[in-house]
């Protein structure tokens, strides 16, 4: 278990917002277990924190191993999404390093098609935020109003909360699929509706 003391310095560093300060810290006196575990934890830090890129063999290794011939399954897909598309963005990093290497005109087509696959996967699957795209908007929104000299409206919860469905019920209604999640919904709640004679 790492030292409370080195758990507090790297959440004060995340939170301050000097993510990448904390790959490159050293703890004097710290023996190899205790790295590797501080690696461990920086680098599901980054994984947590949203961002898909590799910082560096070292914790490339301590997050996953992929192996020159994995194309990348979906087997952890339902369990982890944020892990799966990890690993595949790595395996997507670790292909092009190869096609500038190789020399094989077959291999390298070959893995072109492959990093094709992973770009599809990998936009099929984006990271969605919707609290903050709405947000986004409001604030958009509430620059243009402060220009015209109206006074700045800031979101409360319940209504955040309110837009969020609302977007969701539009989107449902574009793509036809609302009677279906509403239906759905009816007969998720109807149990507690049932009256027992």
């Amino acid at each position: 278990m790492a030292s409370p003391d080195l758990l507090f310095n790297l959440w004060n560093l995340f939170y301050l917002g000097a993510y990448q300060v904390a790959i490159n810290i050293d703890v004097p006196g710290l023996d190899a277990d205790a790295a590797a575990e501080r690696d461990a934890i920086v680098f599901h830090s980054y994984i947590a924190l949203g961002s898909y890129q590799a910082y560096g063999d070292k914790h490339e290794s301590a997050g996953t191993e992929i192996e020159e011939g994995d194309t990348g399954s979906q087997e952890g897909l339902g369990k982890d999404t944020t892990s799966y598309l990890m690993k595949t963005f790595l395996l997507k990093n670790k292909l092009q390093k190869m096609i500038k290497k190789s020399k094989d005109l077959d291999a390298i087509g070959e893995m072109k098609s492959r990093v094709t696959w992973i770009d599809k996967q990998l936009k099929s699957h984006p990271p969605k935020n919707v609290e903050s795209e709405i947000l986004r908007e409001h604030i958009k929104k509430e620059r243009e109003a402060a220009k015209a000299g109206k006074r700045p409206y800031y979101l409360k919860k319940p209504e955040l909360r309110k837009r969020k469905l609302m977007n969701k019920y539009n989107e449902l209604k574009e793509a036809g699929k609302l009677d279906a999640f509403m239906e759905k919904r009816r007969i998720s709640t109807q149990w507690r509706c049932i009256i027992v004679s």
